[in-house]
């Protein structure tokens, strides 16, 4: 791999990102504004109608955020003059070919122009399988489980013809969705995964291995990815997911107990990480055919942090700094959160307990889905790109990706819990 300098390297590119709205593609954004502002462009893809829609999007959802309050800080009047040249709002929708850009004209000038691509868009439900996840890609037609082979098409084709059977019962639209997110997981355990999320993602990397020919590509395989460490400020969150979600539901007086394997690694890595990870792979490969390069960016191999500690940190802030409810009173949350290491002595404790209540809980339910990242040991191990990038790239300490610095303690206690209580709750 070749680094060098990554602020020369961005100088002058002409960039494509899409999921401009998501959580990560919102650092990325910031980042290249506030340390590279002599970048060519940035193509910025939004789901949305038209080009008012998309503008509109992004100056709400994206650089209207607190986000981009240090840029801001940093370039004064000169940002909105950055902006005006250097950002092109593109409405779209990657569900679509080409993106669904209609404007001709400008996907011209994009493939003319485009020297990168980066693609955040996605949902986010997550589920996963354990043991030690090695760096490999997944091949076309490959399928976790072994027992038959994984033709992409033929799912396309499944889901067509169930959307067309249910439309012609005239079923109505709510009844739909439920209908597919069941044949989603249907079909995704067929195969050996455990949910749609995590089966659609590896069919994308298939598509990407299959059809990128030598077009030079990456992939980037983040963990749980809570509030920013560093930059542009810790603590910055947008949503809530794994941890994060559980801590918006412990803080807010709603969670007493949970199913959790108190030993086990919680995987977990800054958002700030993931990007500068992003950029340095995207750097590093730019310019050479790849074969199949995966990058995990995750902490336990170099900075390992367990359950039990996220959860004594949790109970640790919200005592002795409560959130203050709607009603002007601190939120009480329990002294000790009552644990299960089993899906199943938690399902017979809820049937048990709160059977009179659970249409009442159920939308808390969701919380289950995260058994896997709480009951079981794994992680993703990753050396290449940071050894790589601490041999051969003279800005390290502006691109880190070493997880190895963060005191965890320091982390939720001063920068993540306060991050979701002010940015999530």
């Amino acid at each position: 791999m070749e680094f060098g300098s990554v602020l020369q390297f961005l100088e002058n590119k002409t960039i494509l990102v899409t999921g401009v709205t998501g959580f990560l593609a919102k650092i990325f954004v910031e980042k290249i504004l506030r340390v590279q502002p002599n970048v060519k462009k940035l193509y910025l893809l939004l789901r949305a109608a038209d080009a008012t829609s998309a503008s509109h999007r992004f100056q709400n959802e994206v650089i209207g955020k607190d986000l981009f309050r240090v840029a801001k800080e940093k370039w004064d009047a000169n940002l909105n003059s950055i902006i005006a040249k250097k950002i092109s709002i593109v409405p779209g929708d990657v569900r679509y070919e080409d993106l669904g850009i209609k404007d001709s004209s400008l996907k011209e000038e994009m493939k003319i122009e485009l020297d990168i691509v980066l693609n955040f868009a996605a949902t986010t439900k997550f589920d996963e399988s354990s043991g030690l996840i090695p760096e490999s890609p997944y091949c076309l037609g490959q399928t976790l489980n072994g027992v038959s082979k994984l033709d992409i098409e033929e799912e396309k084709k499944l889901i067509d013809e169930k959307i067309n059977e249910l439309q012609a019962e005239g079923a109505p639209e709510t009844m739909v969705k439920r209908a597919m997110k069941d044949m989603g997981n249907k079909r995704a355990k067929t195969f050996g995964w455990p949910n749609t999320y995590v089966f659609t993602k590896a069919m994308g990397e298939m598509l990407v291995g299959h059809l990128k020919e030598n077009v030079p590509a990456a992939i980037i395989r983040p963990t749980m990815i809570t509030a920013t460490c560093k930059e542009p400020f810790p603590g910055w969150i947008e949503g809530a997911s794994t941890v994060d979600a559980l801590t918006l539901a412990y803080g807010k007086g709603k969670l007493s107990f949970f199913a959790v394997d108190s030993a086990a690694i919680a995987d977990v890595i800054p958002g700030d990480i993931v990007v500068n990870a992003i950029i340095l792979a995207m750097v590093a490969h730019a310019n050479q055919p790849c074969n199949d390069i995966i990058y995990h960016v995750g902490s336990p191999a170099r900075n390992p942090i367990r359950c039990s500690d996220i959860e004594d940190y949790r109970i640790r802030y919200f005592t002795n700094k409560p959130w203050i409810g709607k009603n002007g009173k601190p939120v009480k949350v329990v002294s000790k959160i009552t644990i299960f290491n089993s899906i199943a002595k938690f399902h017979r404790f809820i049937r048990i307990r709160y059977l009179p209540l659970l249409k009442v809980c159920h939308k808390h339910f969701h919380l289950i889905i995260f058994k896997f990242h709480y009951l079981y040991s794994f992680f993703f191990y990753s050396k290449k790109l940071r050894i790589a990038a601490e041999k051969n790239c003279v800005e390290t300490e502006i691109f880190l990706v070493d997880p190895k610095f963060i005191h965890w303690d320091d982390y939720f206690l001063n920068i993540n819990f306060p991050g979701v209580a002010k940015y999530v709750f």
